[in-house]
């Protein structure tokens, strides 16, 4: 049953209590979706998360930067919505949310220049104001980038920063607030279906009854539809990591985040220091090894510097003070998955956000709950993210 007229919470056979709803993961994709389920009426729901702390992978490990400067038009589409959406969350109580609105620059020379004008128009499309800059102006803006290997910059001034721990505890705190459980520590062990109802145990010994189950399991979230034996809908998880260093010289904590698309890393002042990436994808094949531990490549240091290094001669002094990863997670077409599973009605997919999350967040969410409540959405929106694109059909 997957329409928004359902029974309430029933106690049907010998007792048992029925969620109208399980989500399994709590990072920013399942919080989200609960959010907008309960803000939307269903009363019934549950979230189970496997840590026993929330953010302890991707959605607490990223650099909190709310990047609506994208290539995807459809992507850059729940961007915009979500950044909208994420500007009026201190105004809702939701404590030490301001945005940071320093803006974006994104670097460019030689063929990724057209992946700016790319960039460009789907801003435009978005009516998103954005800036071209030459190299000279450009490091007006950001002292760092004088002399820098670059030709092009795009500035948008409405991309912004925000503190992703307190936007984690302001969605737990929603939640709370209208009486939706947060499981922390249950992760699900085994999932199968019973007639029109899901049979989830975790791994804190418990086990759950729901009419619809939805995947929100990050990394993990293809080990979750196997599990339900949903459709087979290869998701790749690689690891990013992010460093700390102290400047070699004075920077302002105004200053844009920078992305320089050709040599591929980015940067933005934090808390007096430099926060960095040289936006690495090692595909990870295992990911139940990460779930205690998230590991740092050991050379992943050198991989930074390298790119540094080739870009201006302005950060070879930087001193790296503290390095943690994180997992991305992608699909066949980097674009992400959202919708019912063609195979198991009642198993809905909310996966593959690829490091778009935190600020797609509310996007995300009030679209996953309108299709899971048998809303009806922007027909190019769904099937551009519907699991379904990925399956195989015979018509013979």
């Amino acid at each position: 049953m997957t329409g928004s007229s359902v029974r309430p919470l029933d106690y049907a056979r010998n007792g048992r209590h029925v969620y109208d709803a399980i989500i399994i993961g709590a990072g920013f994709a399942g919080l989200s979706t609960a959010y907008h389920l309960a803000k939307k009426g269903l009363k019934n729901i549950v979230v189970l998360e496997h840590e026993k702390k929330l953010g302890s992978h991707a959605s607490g490990r990223n650099a909190g930067m709310i990047r609506q400067a994208i290539s995807d038009p459809i992507l850059g589409k729940l961007a915009a919505e979500g950044r909208r959406t994420l500007s009026l969350c201190e105004k809702k109580g939701w404590k030490g949310t301001r945005l940071a609105l320093n803006g974006s620059l994104l670097l460019a020379r030689d063929k990724e220049i057209d992946q700016l004008k790319k960039i460009a128009k789907v801003l435009k499309n978005e009516k998103i104001p954005a800036q071209w800059f030459n190299q000279k102006k450009a490091s007006r803006l950001v002292s760092l980038l004088d002399g820098g290997d670059f030709k092009r910059a795009l500035f948008c001034k409405s991309d912004a920063m925000i503190d992703i721990d307190r936007l984690i505890k302001g969605f737990y705190q929603a939640l709370k607030t209208r009486r939706v459980q947060v499981l922390m520590g249950h992760g699900a062990r085994s999932i199968r279906k019973e007639k029109n109802l899901f049979y989830v145990t975790t791994a804190g010994n418990k086990a759950l009854w729901a009419r619809r189950l939805v995947d929100a399991g990050g990394a993990w979230a293809g080990a979750v539809a196997r599990k339900a034996h949903a459709s087979l809908i290869v998701l790749k998880a690689y690891r990013r990591h992010l460093l700390t260093a102290n400047p070699s010289r004075p920077f302002d904590a105004s200053w844009p985040f920078v992305w320089d698309l050709s040599r591929d890393f980015y940067f933005r002042p934090e808390k007096g220091v430099l926060l960095l990436s040289a936006c690495d994808t090692q595909e990870i094949k295992d990911t139940q090894k990460t779930v205690k531990k998230e590991t740092v490549d050991p050379h992943i240091k050198n991989v930074l510097f390298g790119k540094l290094k080739g870009f201006s001669d302005k950060f070879e002094s930087i001193s790296i003070r503290s390095v943690k990863s994180g997992l991305r997670t992608m699909s066949p077409d980097s674009r992400f998955v959202i919708g019912e599973d063609p195979k198991l009605k009642g198993f809905f997919w909310v996966a593959a956000l690829g490091g778009h999350g935190m600020t797609t967040s509310f996007a995300v969410g009030d679209l996953a709950s309108d299709l899971i409540l048998g809303r009806k959405r922007e027909k190019k929106l769904v099937n551009a993210l519907s699991p379904k694109r990925f399956i195989k059909t015979d018509n013979c």
